[in-house]
């Protein structure tokens, strides 16, 4: 399972919808009417999370105000009975939350109110923020590799905000209802890599979490994610990656008026489309084929591109993913055989990230959204099989969700993000003796003890293995 969880802002019915599905439906329930329909969804939904064996998350806060000074990875590991491996990615050193500075109401009142909002407190605060990994398989090792830079999160967001962002942060907040907010802090994105023991597989599961910079040129992303399965390109056996992507198709940098002039007088793209559509008889098409273009990349970053007619520069990360060799000779699944999907549904990458009738589930949704408009696909599932005795795939993607109905049940959702899960089902030309079962009974060569959910778990002595980096 993959889960964007927003910080971790909702981090208790996280842990109860973890744990207890009664407990969960009472909580979330509180003061509102569910109808037996959506429970029974949300509830197979729930399951799936209560049962997955790996947990990869993202945007996992330790030590924030924000979060009630949660270690917010520790709690629901330790809720669940699983090992985790947390690493950093920014700490968050606004000045606004140490007291260092504060913003001018229109009183000296206010002001002084807003100030004590903000400010945390010293002895709690530990302003770590980043990527986890949960699982009830036993943690061999953890490490984390820095990604290159796309956006100086310290220099940028202490610099005034330019007149032209300013009005696009207040264009969100107004027609979306999105709070944009600044966030200064010191680090950087990255990837945690943990490698699992698992029964039956002689070599170690690598499992990655990464996430890639959201205010950034796409060309940024592709480079970011080309450098995730760098890292792990000698790697042998099962990998899987799971990451917030940020394939919205768009360009996340920061704007201004001279940023936007120069991205166009340097784009060659742009200067071929004025031409056509200024001297040739095909400019009526071209405008009339811009909202088709935009239908065919609708939730579909990976869609056909044809440059400067209809462009997908979105494709170019995907189309990379897919060819890239791993050293034991082995790619990235992107099957999409309509018996696996789960919903019948073919296509690229359908296996192990759910498809719909047009492109794939959406897992992202502005808080407010039109007939679709303001939702995207920015979070992905990629998966490496094969293995390097005779190239076999002991175990394929399957059965790929998007997790929505159990997110969104309360009067707020748990995340912005949906979660997303596949399951890794055992190759018929898999070799017997490397045979595996990623259900509950895999734990029977571990001490378990059961719970009041009735998920068995591991002792405490297999979580003393956890690692935090």
């Amino acid at each position: 399972m993959f889960w964007n969880i927003e910080r971790g802002l909702q981090w208790e019915l996280i842990r109860t919808a973890l744990t207890d599905s009664a407990q969960f439906r009472k909580r979330i329930g509180a003061g509102q009417s569910i109808s037996d329909r959506g429970w029974r969804k949300a509830e197979e939904e729930l399951l799936a999370f209560q049962h997955a064996d790996i947990i990869i998350l993202n945007e996992v806060d330790l030590g924030m105000k924000r979060t009630k000074y949660a270690d917010v990875a520790r709690e629901l590991a330790e809720a669940a009975g699983m090992s985790y491996a947390f690493g950093v990615e920014f700490v968050e050193v606004d000045p606004l939350y140490t007291g260092g500075a504060r913003i001018e109401m229109q009183t000296p009142a206010l002001s002084q109110e807003l100030a004590e909002d903000l400010r945390a407190d010293p002895v709690r605060y530990r302003g770590l923020h980043g990527n986890a990994i949960l699982t009830r398989f036993p943690i061999r090792s953890a490490r984390i590799e820095r990604l290159s830079e796309c956006y100086d999160w310290y220099g940028e967001e202490v610099r005034s905000i330019a007149a032209l962002e300013q009005g696009k942060r207040w264009a969100a907040h107004k027609a979306f209802s999105e709070r944009i907010v600044r966030e200064v802090r010191r680090g950087g994105r990255m990837s945690l890599i943990v490698e699992l023991e698992v029964p039956g597989v002689s070599e170690p599961v690598t499992v990655v979490s990464t996430h890639l910079e959201d205010r950034a040129k796409l060309s940024c992303r592709q480079q970011q994610m080309g450098e995730v399965v760098r890292q792990v390109r000698s790697i042998p056996g099962l990998l899987l990656i799971g990451g917030d992507l940020n394939t919205s198709g768009t360009d996340g940098t920061p704007t201004s008026l001279s940023y936007e002039i120069k991205k166009r007088v340097s784009d060659p793209h742009f200067w071929v489309k004025q031409g056509i559509q200024w001297f040739t008889p095909l400019g009526i098409p071209f405008y009339i084929g811009g909202p088709l273009n935009f239908w065919k990349n609708f939730h579909d970053p990976t869609a056909i591109n044809i440059p400067v007619f209809a462009p997908n520069r979105a494709r170019r990360l995907f189309q990379d993913l897919r060819q890239f060799p791993f050293a034991d000779g082995s790619r990235l699944d992107f099957t999409g055989d309509h018996t696996r999907s789960g919903n019948g549904r073919p296509g690229t990458l359908a296996n192990s990230n759910q498809r719909t009738w047009k492109g794939f589930h959406p897992t992202f949704y502005l808080e407010r959204h039109y007939w679709g408009l303001g939702s995207y696909r920015l979070d992905w599932l990629f998966v490496k099989t094969a293995l390097p005795s005779g190239g076999v795939n002991l175990f394929r993607p399957s059965q790929p969700q998007t997790l929505s109905y159990f997110n969104e049940l309360g009067k707020e959702r748990l995340s912005d993000h949906r979660a997303i899960t596949v399951e890794l089902e055992r190759s018929p030309d898999g070799s017997e003796s490397n045979e595996c079962s990623f259900s509950d009974d895999h734990r029977s060569g571990y001490s378990t003890h059961s719970s009041t959910s009735g998920i068995p778990r591991f002792s405490a002595a297999t979580r003393a293995q956890a690692n935090m980096i």
